[in-house]
């Protein structure tokens, strides 16, 4: 049975190479995805150990709280350049220097950032220890005195900066004109980990990179002897309150969680969209089997009558699977390094490791994409060879049958419970709000989505009858390929259930986005009464200075100002994210729906509350918080006012806290000072156009700044969601391929069926373009059942998680765009012309007498 299984591949290479690539695209998803991910991971671990080689102990500010990475992640108190002489007292300290890193982006030679795609720019210390400074001097000379610079080979490549130029530099302080008299290298690519470095001596970087003089960590070396453990155990008695020590060990491991964390999360999106390809693959498998166990009953059953037992017919089966699984593993495999390879370079284009890294492939990741591979391909084939296993040795006697299993009484019922049960969760899910409506909206879309999947043999006659009425202005044509497609129901449903898993997702998603940037841009009309923004430019921080809100302020062409920066405090003992505004005119720049208590005159020991916030905590006009700031100063905030939503101010679902910006200033540190844009309104008779110069004016201090109105501001808002949108798109591309691949064999393996049939057509006086015609007519209507269905269950599903999230959106409008509908059903024909091509020319092409002497 296992030649039998052999001979079988063997004898059909083509549609084995083809069902094998299905699965092939999943697999190199998932190994690619784990490719990619080990090879960010090991890179930056080797970064993270060589940095902290020559070290023994780092002294830092102590975290006041605990605080995620969702929400920021762990603020550190800056230092006093004064501890650096008090752990050098310390018996068992060789080497003790400050170190400085803070914001420094390198603007090209027309003023603009260098960095603009998010990768983080550092403006950081050159200390002239070797064991600290962990860049090398290519070209030129380390740097000294209070102009002086060096920066990274990759920064001086983008901007085309060579020793002796004078470069831009963007600082938290604002720009400086710096002298570049080298360029440094990271081992053997250049810079570390794709991240932006201007280095200069430790007293110029302090005055130029630092706030008020502080640092930001010292670096240490032991005594010749001592161990790293004995180090810390000297220093920490020592340090003043606030500070602690840890070892130069366990600061690499911390650096190498950190990004191990935010990797894992990338690792965990991917593989999403890699199950969600196998998924497809899994329907074209088990579709394809079912075909051809239809189409070899009488081969089948001459096994049966030759001796063979149904566990032997069932393993031949099985093992051919296995052995298109196999093939399709080592495929995907080989594929998915090439993909990590192409993602790799693309991600280092946003700072995360760097393009040309050798791709590490790791034993699991071998292991985990051929047992993927073998076992979806093995379980999909599983009904398929059950039913082979039943066919009686009798039916060798009769005429090769196709797939006619009849649609039963229980399918129809579990599928109509299914939809009813899906459409319930849609229906109530919308009404209802939080995180349990939308999970139970995602569920009713799953459920609804396998109701549709079990119906599909009932929906077929119907839905390919009307699909298929245009057709009939083809002719014989149309009627034959409407009748071919409507002929096996199960095939046809079968067929149509990857495209349908497919669009299903895609326009769920796209429902998703194109609702909340209407929703977004809506909140912008309605909730905005500013006529400007500044926004800072991507250096992988905020990056515009409290200074720009003071200057604006003074303007008289100003009427309200007020910036808008995120930090993390800790508020009645828990780690919340609060917003610091200027008081003083905000309700001016921000429509915050009914207030309590007078926000614009709140000063900096109070504190605003959103109202479902407030009354969650049981909060009103006058009730004290506690609040331990990042630098680690506890004390109240008095709440002093109650608005309805802050939703416009934070630009998402999570504004429930309002501060004063003079709270950033006073106790947060350095990077967590700066804003993240500034709202501006002008004064009454001013218009905007007359406000634009001045703005622009006094935002010359920071070159990345960009000056929007309302309209430029939605703009924005949709390109950012479109992008978004493309990612999503594209990674759903891979499992539209794997359905267009599925429509493709399915067609032509039902060409091969009715070879007979073709070879009668044509006898009767069918022309090759009537008969192609018919073909491609087929596999329109197939691509559109998908489609269409697909379509129904992702804007059910979209249009309902949205309404689910009405209470988060106050401004919420669902938007589900015709063009976007429009064009996914071109696309579905586009699809069944393409899949149709090789299956019609193939068929138009048969001998006549061949084809009607065929069995």
């Amino acid at each position: 049975m296992l030649r039998v299984a052999l001979k079988n591949l063997a004898a059909h290479k083509l549609r084995t190479l083809f069902t094998a690539v299905a699965v092939a695209l999943g697999v190199a998803f998932m190994a690619g995805t784990f490719v990619l991910t080990d090879t960010v991971s090991s890179s930056f671990d080797t970064i993270f150990t060589d940095a902290f080689e020559g070290l023994d102990a780092q002294v830092r500010g102590e975290t006041a709280f605990e605080s995620s990475a969702f929400d920021g992640g762990e603020a550190r108190p800056d230092l006093d350049l004064a501890v650096v002489d008090d752990v050098r007292a310390i018996d068992g300290v060789d080497v003790a220097e400050p170190v400085v890193q803070s914001i420094g982006s390198v603007l090209d030679k027309e003023g603009e950032p260098l960095n603009s795609t998010g990768a983080p720019s550092f403006g950081a210390n050159w200390t002239g220890v070797p064991a600290i400074d962990v860049f090398t001097v290519e070209d030129g000379r380390a740097p000294e005195g209070p102009t002086e610079a060096v920066v990274d080979q990759l920064t001086a490549d983008a901007g085309d900066y060579a020793v002796g130029d004078t470069v831009g530099v963007q600082t938290i302080n604002g720009l400086a004109e710096l002298d570049l008299v080298g360029i440094v290298t990271y081992g053997d690519t250049g810079n570390l980990g794709g991240a932006s470095f201007v280095l200069m001596d430790t007293p110029a970087a302090i005055d130029t990179f630092s706030l008020g003089g502080q640092i930001q960590s010292v670096a240490v070396i032991g005594d010749e002897g001592l161990t790293q453990t004995e180090l810390v155990d000297r220093i920490e008695p020592q340090l003043p309150d606030g500070t602690e020590v840890i070892t130069a060990d366990e600061a690499a491991q911390e650096a190498q969680d950190q990004i191990g964390a935010f990797v894992g999360t990338i690792r965990t999106f991917l593989t999403v969209f890699a199950l969600i390809a196998l998924a497809a693959g899994s329907f074209l498998i088990y579709n394809t089997f079912a075909i051809i166990i239809g189409q070899r009953v009488k081969e089948l059953a001459l096994l049966r009558a030759m001796g063979a037992a149904r566990g032997q017919v069932l393993r031949s089966v099985v093992l051919e699977a296995g052995a298109i699984g196999l093939i399709a593993s080592v495929l995907g495999l080989v594929g998915g390094v090439a993909l990590a390879v192409l993602l790799q370079s693309v991600l280092a284009t946003t700072g995360l490791g760097e393009a040309g890294t050798a791709p590490v492939i790791s034993p699991r990741t071998i292991v985990v994409s051929l047992v993927v591979g073998v076992v979806v391909s093995v379980l999909c084939s599983l009904v398929p060879a059950l039913r082979a296993s039943r066919v009686p040795p009798v039916a060798a006697m009769r005429d090769v049958a196709t797939d006619d299993a009849e649609r039963s009484v229980v399918r129809l019922v579990i599928g109509i419970a299914a939809a009813l049960v899906g459409v319930l969760l849609l229906v109530t899910g919308a009404q209802a709000t939080g995180n349990g409506a939308i999970v139970q909206t995602g569920l009713g879309t799953v459920v609804l989505f396998a109701g549709a999947v079990v119906l599909g043999p009932y929906l077929v006659p119907p839905m390919a009858g009307a699909l298929g009425l245009p057709l009939r202005l083809f002719g014989v044509a149309g009627t034959l390929g409407r009748d071919n497609a409507r002929r096996n129901p199960k095939r046809s449903a079968g067929t149509a259930s990857a495209l349908m898993l497919s669009v299903t997702l895609i326009t769920f998603i796209a429902v998703f986005f194109l609702s909340f940037g209407s929703s977004i841009n809506a909140a912008v009309d309605e909730d905005f009464r500013g006529d400007l923004e500044v926004v800072g430019g991507g250096f992988g921080f905020p990056s515009l200075g409290p200074s720009l809100v003071q200057d604006l302020a003074e303007k008289p062409e100003v009427a309200a100002v007020s910036g808008v920066q995120r930090g993390n405090v800790e508020l009645e003992g828990t780690s919340r994210p609060v917003y610091g505004v200027r008081f003083d005119g905000l309700t001016e720049i921000f429509d915050l729906g009914e207030v309590e208590g007078d926000i614009d005159a709140l000063g900096p020991g109070q504190i605003a509350v959103d109202r479902a916030t407030a009354e969650l905590g049981l909060w009103g006009i006058g009730t004290a918080l506690d609040v331990t700031y990042p630098n680690g100063v506890t004390g109240t905030l008095e709440v002093g006012a109650i608005y309805e939503s802050g939703s416009i101010i934070a630009q998402n679902s999570d504004g429930h806290y309002l501060v004063s910006d003079q709270v950033f200033q006073e106790q947060f540190p350095g990077v967590g000072q700066l804003l993240n844009r500034v709202d501006v309104t002008a004064a009454e008779g001013v218009d905007v156009e007359e406000l634009r110069p001045i703005v622009q004016q006094a935002a010359e201090a920071f070159p990345a700044a960009e000056v929007r109105d309302v309209g430029e501001i939605k703009e924005e808002n949709n390109r950012q969601l479109a992008f978004s949108l493309a990612i999503f798109l594209a990674l759903l591309f891979l499992a539209l391929v794997i359905g267009a691949l599925g429509v493709a064999i399915t067609v032509a393996l039902s060409v091969f069926e009715r070879t007979r049939e073709i070879g009668l057509l044509r006898a009767v006086g069918g022309t090759r373009k009537q008969l192609g015609g018919s073909i491609t007519g087929e596999s329109i209507i197939i691509t559109l059942l998908g489609t269409v269905l697909g379509l129904v269950i992702g804007v059910a599903g979209g249009v309902a998680i949205m309404s689910a999230q009405r209470d988060t959106l106050d401004t919420l409008r669902i938007n589900v765009s015709p063009v976007f509908v429009v064009g996914v059903l071109i696309m579905a024909v586009v699809i069944g012309i393409l899949a149709s091509a090789i299956p019609a020319f193939r068929a138009t092409r048969l001998d006549v007498l061949e084809a009607v002497t065929v069995e």
